[in-house]
C-alpha cells in the first residue's frame, strides 16, 4: 500500500508540474501539459519514418555542396582565380571535415542539443523548451536520485521504487519517444559542422590570397587561423548569441591553459561561417510576431513545423533570377 501510495503521489505530481495558486490556472496548465505531451508524440511520430531522415540528410547535404558549386560557377563567369581557389578549398574541406562532423553529430544525438552553437538550437515551439521535453519529470536517475545510488549501495530497492522508479519510467519513455527528433538534431549538426568548416576555410583562403600571401606563409596563415577558429568556437559555442553581438571578449583558454586571443578578421569570419551554416541547413531563426504566434502549442496539430518550411521558401526565392537583381553583395557573398 505504501508503494502504491508513493507511485500515486508521483503521478499526480507529474500532472500538476505546472500547478499554480488558482484552481482555474491548474486546469489550464494541466490542459496545456496534455497538449504539449500530445504534440511531442505527434511530431516524433511524423519524423519516425527513416526515409524522412534520409531525405533531410541528403537534401541538406546537396544544399551544402551547392555553396562552393555556386562559387565555382561565379569564378568562371567573372574570371576570378581567387574565387576559383576558394571554391576548390571548400570542396576539399567537404571531404576533410567528415570525421569531425560525424563525431560531433554523434555527440549531438547523445546530448540532444546543438554542439556548434547551442544558442542556434531551433525549436518550432519558440523559446519554450517544455514543448519539446513535455514527457519528463524531475527526480530519479536523471537528477542523481535513482539507479546510481542503488548501484553504490546508498539507496535500497524499496526506496528507489518509492522515490525514483516513476520519474525514471516517465523520463525513459520521453527519451525513447524523442529518438526521431534526436536523429534530426544529429543530422543538422553534421551538415552544420561541414558547412561551418567549408566556409571558414574558404574565407581564409580568399582573404590570404587577396592579401598577397603565398607559399609557406600562406599555408601557415590558413592552417593556423583555421585551427584557432575551430578551437575558439568549441570553447565559446555555448556562450554566443544568435549573431555573436554579445561577445566583447574574443579570448579563450587554450589547450595548455593559456589565454588565446583571435583577431577581428577571424572573429568576423567565424560569425559569417555560423550564419552561413544556419542558412545552408535551413535552421536560420525566423523571429517575428507573426511567425511566433504559430509556435503556440495549440497550432502544432495543424502546423507542426514553421521555421524550416520558411527557411526552405527563402532559399528557393534566393535562387530565383528576380532575387539577384536586388542584391548588392560582392560576388563572394552570393553563396
Amino acid at each position: 500500500q505504501e508503494v502504491c501510495k508513493s507511485i500515486k503521489v508521483k503521478v499526480i505530481g507529474f500532472l500538476d508540474s505546472f500547478k499554480t495558486r488558482s484552481s482555474r490556472d491548474v486546469v489550464t496548465h494541466r490542459k496545456e501539459k496534455f497538449l504539449k505531451i500530445g504534440n511531442e508524440v505527434f511530431i516524433n511520430g511524423i519524423l519516425s519514418n527513416p526515409a524522412t531522415h534520409a531525405r533531410n540528410t541528403v537534401g541538406t547535404m546537396l544544399n551544402v555542396i551547392k555553396g562552393p558549386a555556386d562559387l565555382l560557377a561565379g569564378s568562371i563567369g567573372t574570371q576570378d582565380p581567387i574565387l576559383l581557389r576558394r571554391a576548390m578549398a571548400e570542396f576539399a574541406m567537404f571531404k576533410q571535415a567528415q570525421s569531425d562532423a560525424l563525431k560531433l553529430a554523434a555527440q549531438a544525438f547523445k546530448d540532444e542539443r546543438n554542439i556548434l552553437d547551442k544558442s542556434r538550437m531551433i525549436v518550432d515551439s519558440g523559446s519554450d523548451p517544455s514543448q519539446r521535453f513535455a514527457i519528463g519529470i524531475k527526480g530519479g536517475s536523471f537528477d542523481g536520485e535513482g539507479l546510481q545510488k542503488v548501484r553504490k549501495g546508498e539507496m535500497g530497492i524499496g526506496k528507489y521504487v518509492r522515490q525514483g522508479f516513476i520519474p525514471d519510467l516517465i523520463n525513459s519513455s520521453g527519451t525513447i519517444n524523442r529518438l526521431p527528433t534526436r536523429a534530426l538534431v544529429a543530422e543538422d549538426e553534421y551538415n552544420k559542422q561541414v558547412s561551418f568548416r567549408m566556409f571558414l576555410k574558404g574565407a581564409l583562403v580568399e582573404n590570404g590570397l587577396r592579401k598577397g600571401l603565398d607559399g609557406k606563409v600562406f599555408d601557415e596563415y590558413v592552417d593556423k587561423s583555421f585551427e584557432l577558429g575551430t578551437n575558439w568556437i568549441a570553447k565559446k559555442g555555448e556562450e554566443l548569441d544568435l549573431a555573436l553581438k554579445s561577445i566583447s571578449e574574443s579570448k579563450f583558454v587554450g589547450l595548455g591553459g593559456e589565454q588565446v586571443a583571435i583577431g577581428e578578421d577571424l572573429f568576423l569570419m567565424i560569425r559569417d561561417a555560423l550564419d552561413y551554416a544556419a542558412d545552408r541547413t535551413f535552421t536560420t531563426k525566423i523571429d517575428n510576431t507573426f511567425v511566433n504566434a504559430f509556435k503556440h502549442p495549440g497550432w502544432k496539430p495543424l502546423i507542426p513545423f514553421i521555421n524550416t518550411p520558411l527557411n526552405l521558401q527563402q532559399t528557393l526565392l534566393k535562387n530565383t533570377p528576380v532575387s539577384y537583381t536586388h542584391l548588392t553583395l560582392p560576388t563572394s557573398d552570393l553563396v
